[in-house]
């Protein structure tokens, strides 16, 4: 133990303040230690690569790990004292810190070690990563402070953000808080550091353009180019010195307290004696004098935000990024094409970035762009998460409907899409993106008036062919070589079909109404189903896969098993006719994620409005926000976004199987009855009327 102290008495807390600004991560916090880490008190990090030995601060003799991790290929180091272990019931506060130029991680150890082994006996988690400093706020700098804020957030409920930096881990820190790119940022300490970029690029262009493609670029990651309205609300403790030469005080610490007095909650300064060379050195004073304004920053608690007056609640109609009726929160950016809605969209890479609308009317749909950098987002409807958005596509598709709420219930409601921790592989970004909001009101008809189809086969013949009850539809003819029966049914009449063999079809030349992708676009389609089958089966449809014509168009299907749906109730729906591009078959189905039932009477419905696909089983669409295929991408199966429409070439309408160039695939086992086709999408009160008028037939 004595070993230890004259270790400690060596190492002052000037000669580690002095390591700073060199970026020194070499020297060693020496401290009582054990012979290796505790797993017991802080299980293994995810991405964790290495433990030092448990340590013991030198105040309090509170037991804590050093231990080092990798997050997207960038190494950080963390103090975890053992009264912390992670935690996503508990809140925890974290210090960040952000290292001098050419410092890594190690810095935690050597720079920065006197105050975070002090922040142990608090009770804080500290982490010092590589990023910042010497890359600045490159694009590879904020897209590790993403990641490492996202990865943080995920091993612990962080309550309270603190910030520290010294010398050139200033620009990082103050654009990561002007951007709110950490979560629940109480404030930030500043010592000797830097903040106008552009200054630095000029006056050591050696140092900082290398990192960045042109001066444009450093301007548009320049902190000091934030609007000031960023500062509102924003702690601030700023340390510098007037005889420092490397860092002008005056252009940086003393220009950063000018841009966020106004609208701060607190900017105070401290100029000092210059120390060191160039009177850059930071003094010893900071470390006590940063963890006292921490401490009073956090009895304080969050800052309140400004109260607003209530404003009138937003009616029907398109709402353009932008709109004073949304409400953000993040950095946005606007870029200007257009082929957007209003001719622009907005982006933002904010951690918790999010958009809101509060409206009065009967749906919502968000407009997007999708784009090569975009990432999987959320989707919440009256405060409840109702999909995951994969905005990624590797060439860029503007004005596109990415999520519909479908109908709602008259009445104000809240729309809110925020900024996701994910993205395709294939995405190099996890950006948000917002072109419009588009707010519907429907007051006809009655929401349980369901309307008359277009189409009914009730098989009241003997044999076929079935003539449909509304008049105008065309008669379902007996499939080549099929042998489909009528049965009785507690609904009237019915047809049986054997799964191998049986098939009803409408020749493509005799389809006339059926053919919703040359009138509507929008379909229902409807049946009782008493299954038998355990295989892939189109109940009803428009779907032959073929080779040398694009001819799907919309089907209602059972037991899909490639994107979800096996065992489930799907709607397929298709405008190119063909398969999705960029995947062996078609991924455009809805997916009603409750399993079906064999040996049962069930009511199989399927809806398409031209936005979006439902699938219903028994009267009710239940929510399946969030599904990952095969190839990495993740979006909504239920309701499941396609704004593209549905195939106007004719094909043959087919009961009990679909076709693929002359060969009958997907055979239904099992008995349907009332076999319905309406030429628009049935709202959800509408089926959920058509179940229970139907339902009670079966007792």
């Amino acid at each position: 133990m004595d070993t230890h102290k004259n270790a400690f008495s060596v190492l002052s807390r000037r000669a580690i303040l002095a390591a700073s600004v060199a970026g020194a991560g070499t020297l060693a916090f020496a401290t009582p230690a054990l012979a290796a880490g505790d797993l017991r008190a802080v299980p293994k990090l995810p991405g964790e690569v290495s433990r030092l030995a448990t340590a013991t601060s030198r105040t309090g003799k509170r037991r804590y790990e050093v231990i080092d991790v990798v997050v997207v290929g960038d190494r950080a180091r963390l103090f975890v004292p053992h009264t912390t272990p992670p935690s996503r019931n508990t809140g925890t506060t974290m210090l960040w810190y952000y290292h001098a130029r050419n410092g890594s991680h190690t810095a935690l150890s050597s720079a920065f070690a006197y105050s975070a082994d002090l922040a142990v006996d608090r009770g804080i988690v500290s982490i010092c990563p590589t990023y910042g400093g010497s890359i600045w706020t490159s694009k590879r700098a904020l897209e590790i402070q993403a990641a490492v804020a996202a990865w943080a957030s995920s091993v612990w409920r962080i309550d309270a953000s603190l910030l520290r930096s010294d010398s050139g881990g200033g620009p990082l820190l103050t654009w990561a808080y002007g951007t709110r790119m950490l979560p629940n940022i109480l404030g930030a300490y500043l010592s000797n550091s830097s903040y106008d970029l552009e200054e630095r690029a000029m006056s050591e262009p050696d140092k900082v353009l290398p990192h960045y493609a042109d001066l444009a670029a450093v301007a548009a990651a320049n902190p000091a180019r934030l609007p000031p309205s960023v500062w509102r609300g924003a702690r601030l403790r700023i340390t510098g010195s007037s005889d420092d030469v490397v860092v002008p005080f005056a252009k940086h610490g003393m220009a950063l307290r000018a841009a966020a007095l106004p609208v701060a909650k607190e900017a105070t300064i401290r100029i000092h004696a210059g120390e060191g060379t160039g009177g850059h050195t930071v003094p010893s004073f900071t470390n006590k004098e940063m963890l006292e304004t921490f401490q009073r920053w956090l009895a304080e608690g969050p800052v309140p935000g400004p109260e607003t007056p209530p404003t009138p609640l937003s009616g029907a109609g398109t709402y353009e990024n932008g709109s004073d009726t949304i409400v953000t929160t993040g950095i946005w950016s606007t870029l200007h094409a257009s082929a957007d809605s209003g001719g622009s969209i907005a982006q933002s890479s904010s951690v918790g970035a999010s958009a809101t609308l509060t409206f009065t009317g009967t749906s919502v749909s968000w407009i997007s762009r999708l784009t090569s950098s975009s990432g999987v987002n959320d989707v919440q409807l009256d405060g409840v998460t109702v999909a995951t958005i994969d905005g990624y596509s590797a060439t860029a598709r503007s004005r596109q409907t990415v999520w519909s709420s479908g109908r709602l219930p008259a009445g104000p409601h809240t729309v809110t899409i925020s900024r996701g921790g994910s993205r395709h592989p294939a995405s190099t970004g996890s950006t948000l993106i917002l072109d419009a909001f588009v707010v519907g009101e429907v007051t006809s008809p009655p929401a349980t008036a369901v309307p008359t189809p277009i189409a009914e086969w009730s098989f009241t013949e003997s044999r076929a062919p079935f003539a449909s009850a509304i008049a105008g539809a065309p008669a379902l003819r007996q499939g080549t070589g099929s042998a489909a029966r009528r049965v009785t049914t507690p609904f009237g009449a019915g047809i049986d079909l054997n799964g191998s063999t049986d098939y009803l079809t409408v020749p493509r030349t005799e389809l006339g109404p059926l053919n919703l992708g040359a009138s509507t676009g929008a379909v229902t389609v409807a049946a009782w189903v008493l299954t038998s089958d355990s295989n892939s089966a189109c109940l009803a449809g428009v779907w032959e896969e073929s080779t040398v014509g694009a001819l799907r168009s919309y089907a209602l299907f059972n037991n899909l098993p490639q994107y979800g749906g096996w065992e489930r109730v799907c709607m397929h729906v298709s405008k190119r006719g063909g398969p999705t591009p960029g995947y062996p078959f078609s991924r455009d189905y809805s997916v009603e994620p409750r399993r079906l039932s064999r040996g049962v009477w069930q009511l199989h419905v399927g809806t398409y409005d031209g936005a979006v696909a439902v699938s219903y089983l028994d009267g009710t669409a239940t929510a399946y926000p969030s599904y990952t295929d095969a190839l990495g991408a993740t979006y909504a199966k239920n309701p499941y976004v396609y704004p593209d429409g549905l195939n106007a070439a004719p094909g043959d309408f087919v009961v009990g199987a679909n076709g693929r160039d002359g060969v009958m695939i997907n055979q239904y086992r099992g008995t349907l009855a009332r076999v319905r086709v309406w030429d628009r999408a049935l709202t959800a009160e509408q089926v959920r009327e058509l179940y229970t008028l139907e339902k009670v037939t079966l007792s």
